[in-house]
């Protein structure tokens, strides 16, 4: 299997997941947990570094998702109490 070949497999894969009303609240769960709405700051670097971390796994995961800008402010308005 090529790169490209496995990408587009990891893709259709990421969507299964994480598309339908389940994977979008597992979803949503990690955008408040990790520190994608409250943002990283800390006066304690490693804090930081770490909650930086986490962020970034679930950049990644919109990224194959795919997920743009505009969906992700609708997907979090619609769903705003739940932070």
């Amino acid at each position: 299997m090529t790169e490209e070949e496995h990408m587009r497999d990891m893709v259709i894969k990421y969507g299964k997941v994480f598309s339908g009303p389940d994977g979008e609240s597992v979803l949503l769960d990690m955008m408040r947990n990790c520190h994608l709405i409250d943002g990283t700051y800390s006066e304690e670097t490693h804090k930081m570094y770490f909650k930086e971390g986490r962020r970034s796994v679930v950049y990644d995961i919109m990224k194959m998702m795919n997920v743009d800008l505009t969906q992700l402010r609708k997907l979090y308005e619609q769903h705003e109490e739940d932070f």
